[in-house]
């Protein structure tokens, strides 16, 4: 447990019969504000403490560095999206790469040469090849 303030504990009432004691939080748990809570009441040091549990859920780097604010925390993640979003179309462009490279390729046959049969004046029944052949 990390001590974050320490503030006078308040009274607000609607009656004069009904006084409620209030703690304020600082400012920048301001999100809290709506949510439900559990307190508990514990003892720290033989003093009367309360333990208040919220719904919110947090990630194990909001408790590392409890002097983080929302924005910090905010922009460290909009950077480590870009980061990833780098890699991500840049693994799409190496596998469209890929992709591309195992893709079979259409087969085009050279040129070919003119045929090379008989010519016509070789021809035996035209009468222009010799009589012995």
């Amino acid at each position: 447990m990390q001590p974050i303030c320490t503030h006078k504990i308040s009274v607000q009432s609607s009656k004069p019969s009904h006084a409620y004691p209030i703690i304020r939080l600082p400012r920048k748990y301001r999100e809290l504000a709506g949510l439900r809570a559990e307190v508990y009441q514990i003892a720290h040091q033989r003093k009367l403490a309360f333990l208040v549990v919220t719904d919110k859920q947090v990630d194990n780097s909001c408790l590392l560095d409890p002097e983080i604010d929302t924005e910090a925390r905010l922009s460290a993640l909009e950077s480590q999206l870009a980061e990833l979003q780098k890699l991500i179309l840049r693994s799409a462009s190496y596998t469209d790469a890929d992709r591309e490279n195992k893709r079979p390729r259409a087969r085009f046959e050279p040129a070919s040469w003119p045929p090379q049969g008989h010519r016509i004046t070789k021809l035996p029944h035209l009468g222009t090849a010799s009589k012995g052949v």
